[in-house]
């Protein structure tokens, strides 16, 4: 049964590449509501994504199947945004918003969070073992700045903030264990072949000298436009099977990974 019902756009992507950005630029945009505002001007307004009545609630985490009735239940989940939009942005989304409002545009609604590029397009990937900060911070290649750049209507998950730096590594071989938090290392582990130097990033150097990798040092990270699009690879079909080509095969596009099907 087909039913008509109106919906609203809370956020969107705008990417595209050029000859000078291999690693494409890209931008992300959300509707002003999502998270705040301004309850003097509109005292009846409240925001799509968060609920100002409920400070202790829960941020960015996943709604929990339950096991009984094997469906989630109908609780909105509570979004935050782990790194603000830049100052530069904010006062750059005034401008436009009073340009748009005076055309009497709907994009007056909107705001960019912000735009990543490559600050060296012939700069190639990092290695997961290739020592922090390059191992998170280039692992596209491309130097993108900046580094982390999330939508929370679309990658409301990917916004961890302290975590192993494994987890935000590329082609972590499946022997490491990589722990979801430093204190669940138990003394001695063999799970680190090595003690991460420093254990929590503060600094890109210690006493002077480079860093150690660090599988499992803490780090503050996100995800990112140029960090997720650079797994995407070009999925061929075969008889049972599918195969891969690789990272950046799919030249940074999911599309012609989620086309390809089993072949009969």
């Amino acid at each position: 049964m087909k039913k008509t019902v109106q919906v609203g756009l809370v956020g969107m992507h705008i990417g595209h590449k050029s000859e000078t950005s291999p690693q494409w630029i890209w931008a992300t945009f959300e509707q002003i509501d999502n998270l705040d505002v301004d309850r003097v001007a509109h005292p009846n307004l409240r925001p799509s994504f968060f609920d100002p009545d409920c400070p202790l609630c829960t941020v960015n985490v996943q709604p929990q199947l339950d096991p009984k009735t094997r469906l989630y239940p109908r609780i909105p989940v509570q979004a935050s945004r782990t790194i603000s939009i830049p100052s530069d942005k904010v006062a750059l989304n005034r401008e436009a918003q009073a340009v748009l409002a005076k055309l009497g545009s709907v994009w007056q609604y909107y705001e960019l969070v912000d735009t990543q590029w490559p600050t060296d397009p012939s700069s190639k990937p990092s290695a997961w073992n290739s020592g922090l900060s390059q191992a998170v911070s280039n692992k596209p290649g491309g130097q993108p700045t900046p580094v982390f750049l999330t939508n929370i209507t679309m990658e409301t998950y990917f916004q961890s903030s302290n975590q192993p730096a494994c987890n935000q590594e590329e082609n972590v071989p499946n022997n490491v264990n990589c722990p979801s938090d430093y204190a669940s290392l138990p003394p001695g582990s063999a799970i680190t072949a090595y003690t991460p130097n420093p254990p929590i990033w503060t600094t890109p150097l210690n006493n002077g000298s480079p860093a150690k990798p660090g599988i499992t040092t803490q780090i503050m990270a996100t995800e990112s436009c140029m960090g997720c699009h650079f797994s995407a690879g070009v999925i061929t079909p075969q008889t049972g099977s599918k195969k891969t080509g690789g990272q950046l095969s799919a030249d940074f596009s999911w599309l012609l990974s989620t086309k390809a099907q089993y072949a009969p």
